[in-house]
Parts: structure tokens; C-alpha cells; sequence
């Protein structure tokens, strides 16, 4: 059946997206799992619509498209208005009280969750009840990843957006919580050994505390296998603070998003996936095919340049930060465009130190980094010097036209967990930096018709990637040079 005919009406497939499809449908029959390493301006929401359409012509099959978020959910509903899909349930309003969200306790709601509850007058017509009702019998439908699980949504075909963010949702629901309500831990931990001081300290005041002994266990029995989150979860319906356990390794979890039987082939879509992403989610046992697709913006609009002349190792003991932070200042004093530089909170700390006295670089706390980009976003020529924003914002057009990647972002092997991986599986140790890496990469430049220069300056990018080439895209690979 010809490609042609699963395109929506309305739309024509660009030469990257038929590449990838003529891939799929050579594939299809021996192949189980598709990676498709698509990069940014690609169009994957044409893409993840062809797919689903080209299930249901090809093999009668329905499909579900997962999304991770309702930002990119409403994307899909803008450009496909006629397009079936499941919102979460606050999102519909209640046909006969118009100022109020659907409730839990609806009664026809109870009755599809399988609750006791009577059918009434109130429920009639329920909005949120027949999105759901339809989005069960449609040949495909656009779903929030969460929602998909809560209903259990299986269908043949599973089509991932964001695909890479898929092993962070495993982790998370095999996450082990420890609830503030129960062991009123200090505001101060962050880390595991934190918290393993923490508790064998109190204990020495309260030898016979049933919950701080079993939390010892806990955390002796998994020492090597959980980081450490601090954060919120929802507790009887209620968000309370909790420190999170979160696993290293998903790939013995329970297939909860693509149980055998139920869902016979899944498509990852992200520009930063790999073969070893999706092996640690569980499925190295599947039939994989990898289509690295090729990116629509030319290669001398979104240069790499491997600069690669600063150890910042923790061995050099910060004896490179002083001639890096003269390197960022030349960059200041001769780069036009705004600029932005990608550095961990360490590092970035030391650099204002040196830089505080030049009028375009902007820093930024924990606190005040929503802030701090804002102003930038809105400034002429300035230059921030951001931590933790490899992924997640767009710095299309005029918002930067040149980034500095200063470090590479390894985790921390001073965590347990960290210097386990790193041991015991060495490619997913340097995965982790890999993939952030590549996000960075993909925040300037965000269209053919864009610009923006990325610099590695990092020496420890040399070994990453010469040692693990195959954890990086091809669309990266091919726009690297040396500084």
C-alpha cells in the first residue's frame, strides 16, 4: 500500500519524512522496535500521524501516539483539529455546572472506572466520559503517557513522542518514596550519603525508632542501585513532600507501557535516542531498527565546533577556570547575538567570580533561574551562563546565535549509585552525558532558516566521543569540527 495514502489530508510528507517512512514499511515485518533519531524542524508530529495511519491501512490496526506533556498534546491538536484524543479529566468542563471541572465522584466516571456508583441526571452527557468512550474504539489517538497507563490504552501500534523521556517515566514509577510525614528528614539532604548520615546519626538517639531501622535496611540493601530526589508526590490525593529512590536501571522493571501481547510494535521518536536507551528500558530482546534520519537544516547553519582546550576535571582542581573564563570573555568582547553558556552550578559559580564585572554575562541561583531567563529572553546582547537547561527551551532565532558547551555534563560519581553504574555498565554511565550533550546542541539553530553555533570546549569530550560514537545521532556526528 502505497506511503501516500496514510499522509493526512491536507499534508505532503517532506523528503526526511518519506525517507523514514520507506524504512518503516521495508521493516515493518522483521523488525519490532523502531528508533527514529529525528532531529529538531523534522516534523514529528506528521510523522507519528503517517505511522498511525499507515498501522490502521496497512495491518488494521489502532495506535496510540503518546505525548509527554499537554504543550505538545495541544501541538497535535492544533495541527490535526479532527484528531481523537484523551485529556486528563480537569481538563473537560461539566455539561451541567459550567464553572466546574468533572469530578471524581461522577457517577457514570465511577462506573467507568469500574466503582460502584449510580448512573444520574448529573451524569448524563458527561464530556470527560465520552472523550474516553471514543478514544478507546478509534484507529488512533493522541494520549498524555500517564493517562495512557491509568486507562491501560494498549493497541497494536505505540508511537512514543519524546521518546527519549520514556526511560525517566520508568524510573519514576519504580521509584521507592520516603515520605516527610513519616521521618521529618532535614531540608539540607540531597544525597544518598546525606541521608544515610542522617538516619545512622538519629538512630544513635533512638536506637529503638521502627521506622528509621527499617529505613537503614532500606537504604543498606539498595545502596548501590538508587539516587537520591528531593521533591513532592501525591499522598491520598495530597502533595506532600517525599525524598524519592529512584533505580539507576529500569530494564528488569514489569513492561507496564507495552505488555507482551498487547502491543506488537513501538516507535521511539526523539533526536537524542539510542539502541542503548531502549535496550535499558527492557526491550534488548526485541527485534530494533534504528533509522537515523538526516537533519533539514543545513549543516553550515548549525555548526559544532570541538574547541577542546580546558581540563575541567575534578583532578585539575579548577587550575583551567581562570583561562576559561578569559576564552568566554574574548567570546563576549568579539561575538555578536546573544549568547549562552551551558555550566553546572559549580563551575558557573566560579566563573562569576571572574566575569561579575562584564556587563553581558547574567547568572543565576536555584531560585531566580526562571528569572534570570526571562530578563535574557528579553535583553539585546546578553549572555547567561545557565545550569541544568541542556533541555526543555528554544532558543530560536535572535534569543542566541552561539552557545558554549563548557562542561561535559557527567554525573556525579561521588553518589553511590553513580559509581555503580559507572563500574558496572560503563556505556550507560556515558550515556547520560551523551544524551545531554546532544539536547544542548539542539537548543540554537531550530529551523532551515535558523542560525546558531554551539563550542565544546570540555577535553573530556574527546574520550566520550571517540569511545561511544554510537550514542550520538548521525545529524550530530555530521556537524562536528575541530576549533
Amino acid at each position: 500500500m502505497s506511503i501516500d495514502k496514510a499522509v493526512p489530508a491536507g499534508w505532503e510528507l517532506r523528503p526526511v519524512q518519506r525517507q523514514i517512512m520507506e524504512q518503516i514499511a521495508a521493516r515493518l515485518d522483521s523488525s519490532d522496535v523502531f528508533i527514529v533519531r529525528a532531529s529538531v524542524a523534522s516534523g514529528k508530529t506528521l510523522l507519528a500521524m503517517t505511522i498511525a495511519r499507515y498501522l490502521q491501512q496497512q495491518k488494521k490496526w489502532k495506535s496510540r501516539i503518546l505525548v509527554p506533556n499537554n504543550m505538545l498534546l495541544n501541538q497535535y491538536m492544533d495541527s490535526f483539529p479532527k484528531l481523537a484524543t484523551l485529556q486528563k479529566r480537569e481538563s473537560y468542563t461539566c455539561e451541567l455546572y459550567h464553572k466546574q471541572t468533572v469530578q471524581y465522584d461522577c457517577g457514570t466516571h465511577s462506573q467507568m472506572m469500574g466503582k460502584s456508583g449510580k448512573r444520574g441526571p448529573y451524569c448524563k452527557g458527561c464530556p470527560y466520559v465520552s472523550a474516553l468512550k471514543k478514544s478507546r474504539v478509534m484507529p488512533y489517538v493522541v494520549i498524555n503517557n500517564y493517562t495512557y497507563l491509568a486507562y491501560k490504552m494498549y493497541a497494536e501500534g505505540l508511537i512514543l513522542d519524546e521518546g527519549h523521556l520514556i526511560t525517566g517515566m520508568l524510573k519514576d514509577m519504580a521509584a521507592k518514596k520516603l515520605w516527610h510525614h513519616d521521618y521529618q528528614f532535614p531540608s539540607y539532604i540531597r544525597t544518598y550519603g546525606q541521608l544515610f548520615r542522617w538516619v545512622e546519626e538519629r538512630l544513635t538517639r533512638l536506637p529503638n525508632d521502627r521506622k528509621l531501622k527499617e529505613l537503614k535496611a532500606e537504604l543498606i540493601s539498595n545502596r548501590v542501585s538508587y539516587l537520591i530526589e528531593k521533591g513532592s508526590a501525591l499522598y491520598r490525593g495530597e502533595e506532600r513532600p517525599c525524598l524519592k529512590l529512584i533505580p539507576v536501571d529500569v530494564k528488569n522493571q514489569p513492561p507496564l507501557l507495552w505488555p507482551q501481547g498487547k502491543v506488537k510494535k513501538l516507535f521511539f521518536l526523539s533526536g537524542t535516542i539510542n539502541r542503548k536507551d531502549v535496550e535499558d528500558m527492557g526491550l534488548g530482546d526485541r527485534r530494533i531498527c534504528v533509522i537515523d534520519a538526516p537533519s533539514p537544516i543545513p549543516i553550515e547553519r548549525r555548526p559544532l565546533v570541538m574547541d577542546l582546550r580546558f581540563n575541567l576535571s575534578a583532578s585539575a582542581g579548577g587550575r583551567d577556570i581562570p583561562a576559561l573564563a578569559q576564552y568566554l570573555r574574548d567570546l563576549a568582547n568579539t561575538k555578536e547575538g546573544k549568547g549562552f553558556v551551558h555550566a553546572p552550578y559549580s563551575l558557573a559559580k566560579e566563573l562569576e567570580r571572574q566575569l561579575s564585572d562584564h556587563p553581558r554575562f547574567l547568572f543565576h541561583s536555584s531560585s531566580s533561574k526562571r528569572d534570570v531567563f526571562e530578563e535574557f529572553k528579553e535583553s539585546q546582547d546578553k549572555i547567561m551562563v545557565a545550569s541544568g537547561m541542556y533541555e526543555g527551551i528554544d532558543l530560536a532565532g535572535e534569543l542566541a546565535r552561539w552557545q558554549v558547551i563548557s562542561k561535559v555534563p557527567w554525573a556525579n560519581l561521588t553518589e553511590p549509585a553513580m559509581k555503580y553504574l559507572a563500574e558496572q555498565d560503563s556505556e550507560a554511565y556515558a550515556n547520560e552525558a551523551a544524551r545531554l550533550v546532544v539536547q544542548a546542541y539542539g537548543r540554537v539553530c531550530r529551523s532551515p532558516t535558523d542560525y546558531g553555533e554551539t563550542i565544546i570546549v570540555d577535553r573530556s569530550f574527546n574520550r566520550l566521543y571517540t569511545n561511544y560514537r554510537e550514542l550520538f545521532p548521525g545529524w550530530f556526528c555530521d556537524a562536528t569540527r575541530e576549533g
